[in-house]
This record gives C-alpha cells, sequence and structure tokens, in this order.
C-alpha cells in the first residue's frame, strides 16, 4: 500500500489542497448541459461519457461541479485533473485513480496491493499502461461487477493538457 501512496499525484485529486482552487459553475449556469449529464451518470447501462468542446468553455469547471455533487452523494468512484499548473506525470494516472478507488471500495484495496506485491516493476513510469490498466483497476474493480447497486463516476479532466 505505501508504494502505491509513494507514487500517486495529489495535485491530479479534485479535493486535494494541491488541485485548488477550482472554478465551480455558478448557480443557474449550464442548467441544460449539467441536467443532460445527471441523466446520463445515473444510467447502468452508461459506461462512457465524453465532454468534448474548445477551449476555454468551463469543461473543467463542469467536471469539478460534477466531481463535487458526486462525491456529496457517495457516488465519486476517482478524479484525475490535468493541469498546466502542476508538473503531473500522465503516468502517475493509473495508480492515482487506483488509489482512489481502494479508498472508495476498501473490498478492492488487497487486490491492488496483491497485484503490486505480484509485480514490484507495476507502479513503475516506465512500465506498460496497458498492463498498468488492467492490474489496478480493469481486475480489481471486476469484483464489484455485480455488487453495486448504483454507478459510480470516474472523471479525468484535460487529459490532452
Amino acid at each position: 500500500w505505501r508504494s502505491l501512496c509513494n507514487v500517486i499525484e495529489h495535485s491530479g485529486i479534485f479535493n486535494s489542497d494541491k488541485c485548488q482552487p477550482h472554478l465551480r459553475c455558478m448557480e443557474n449556469t449550464r442548467v441544460k448541459l449539467w441536467l443532460s449529464l445527471r441523466r446520463l451518470l445515473h444510467r447502468r447501462d452508461q459506461t462512457n461519457v465524453w465532454l468534448n468542446g474548445c477551449a476555454g468553455i468551463e469543461k473543467t469547471s463542469i467536471a469539478f461541479t460534477v466531481a463535487e455533487e458526486f462525491k456529496r452523494a457517495g457516488r465519486l468512484a476517482a478524479t484525475f485533473f490535468f493541469s498546466h499548473k502542476h508538473t503531473q506525470i500522465a503516468g502517475k494516472i493509473i495508480p492515482t485513480i487506483a488509489y482512489q478507488l481502494a479508498l472508495t471500495f476498501p473490498c478492492i484495496r488487497g487486490d491492488i496491493i496483491q497485484a503490486i506485491e505480484k509485480d514490484e516493476f507495476l507502479l513503475l513510469f516506465e512500465k506498460s499502461r496497458v498492463d498498468q490498466m488492467r492490474e489496478l483497476i480493469i481486475n480489481p474493480l471486476h469484483t464489484l461487477r455485480f455488487r453495486q447497486e448504483r454507478p459510480y463516476v470516474i472523471i479525468i479532466d484535460a487529459l490532452d493538457e
């Protein structure tokens, strides 16, 4: 567990001091978009929602607002907010999401720890992202597949930063 904690990128987690401050959507703005997103994110059959658009249209504010609301509702599994303000390493996204998943779903923490113990190079920057994704996220989440009554969200923002 400690080795995972040592490689996470705190500035990517939405409620981290290093991620603050983020602008939130002002009240009564983006109402149509917010209602549409909320409807999509409440569906069990919806696996991916991609919010895209030109720079400067407040996608990060929307993602941050969604993160806050779903955190309050107990349905936020993980976040990663890229930022050019911080020197984040893209290679830390998967371990950071795995860390948050282990906190959100304590029953998979052991699976994540076991994967790290089985492959001591799993957390290295040079390790294949495919291997990291499979061992740290997909396989552990697979055990939750039929246990969760309500859908959770994982938010990744500004992947192109």
